[in-house]
């Protein structure tokens, strides 16, 4: 009797994999919904009525404008550091990008600049200290941005936000890698 044909295993699923898996399962989500981002809003979102005859103001305005301002303040930081350790530029260029991506989806138009107030690197003396400094500061990147996934109104402010934060997390799983853990 043949011995029947042994099918070859499925491919291991890797972080990246399974990472971009619910990446586009939120984009698709967006999609299926057609981005209803007022569901279980009390319909004072943009563009509604507020029954004097004007749109009513955003509710989240003034969240989007404190992650755009905290996004600003950490691509400032990165760009500060590359700057005083040059030979970090590589490393930083994830971040860099990272931060402006997050801002070119914000849909500002906000960029570092001499507005920008520099980032104080007292005591940053080394690149290692510098990555460390780095890590400390998305970390707090990291959870303002968790809390405001859950205060934003918007459902589909609420999903990028927290896609936002997954984004932040897992570069910073790399950097503490990197680091060998001891941020």
């Amino acid at each position: 009797m043949p011995v029947p044909a042994r099918r070859p295993s499925p491919p291991a699923l890797t972080r990246r994999t399974a990472v971009a898996g619910v990446l586009a399962g939120l984009a698709g989500m967006c999609v299926v919904t057609a981005c209803d981002g007022n569901r279980g809003d009390d319909g004072t979102g943009p563009g509604v009525s507020d029954g004097s005859g004007t749109p009513a103001a955003d509710p989240d305005a003034a969240l989007v404008t404190r992650v755009d301002d905290q996004l600003v303040e950490l691509l400032t930081l990165v760009e500060a550091l590359g700057a005083r350790f040059g030979g970090l530029h590589a490393r930083l260029r994830p971040w860099r990008d990272l931060h402006r991506a997050h801002l070119d989806v914000l849909d500002t138009a906000t960029s570092p600049g001499p507005s920008s107030p520099a980032p104080d690197l007292a005591g940053v003396d080394s690149p290692t200290a510098a990555l460390r400094v780095l890590a400390s500061h998305e970390r707090l990147a990291h959870a303002r941005l968790v809390d405001a996934s859950v205060a934003a109104r918007s459902g589909a402010l609420a999903r990028l936000l927290a896609s936002m934060a997954a984004a932040v997390a897992q570069r910073l799983t790399l950097l503490d890698g990197a680091l060998g853990g001891t941020t």
